[in-house]
């Protein structure tokens, strides 16, 4: 559910606001998903080996599906915010064109006072 909340408050059409959400979204679920399921499988794994019967076996539990579901919808937002990535256009950076009234980057003090 956050994911889709910050998705949703992202400009779709900044280029570099798709990409870090891309970026961050994936790191997350690596961390979230991987490393954790990691552990949690060994666990479990390690807790059947004595007597394992099939409804204690890993993957067999309620949450099971509950948790695939969501990782399906997690790879879902990855990938419509990849599909926007082609139709969003630059902003900020050396391509900015600041509106009347701003500064100019050349008009602005450098590091160093020059």
């Amino acid at each position: 559910a956050w994911w889709f909340v910050v998705f949703l408050c992202k400009d779709w059409r900044d280029e570099f606001q798709l990409s870090m959400f891309v970026i961050t979204f994936k790191a997350s679920q690596f961390v979230a998903g991987v490393v954790q399921a990691i552990f949690v499988g060994a666990i479990l794994y390690s807790s059947c080996i004595p007597d394992c019967s099939s409804a204690d076996a890993p993957g067999s539990h309620p949450a099971f599906r509950e948790a695939l579901v969501l990782f399906l919808v997690r790879v879902a937002l990855c990938w419509a915010a990849l599909c926007l990535l082609p139709f969003a256009t630059v902003k900020g950076g050396y391509r900015y064109e600041p509106l009347r009234g701003e500064l100019r980057l050349k008009d602005v003090a450098r590091k160093g006072g020059r």
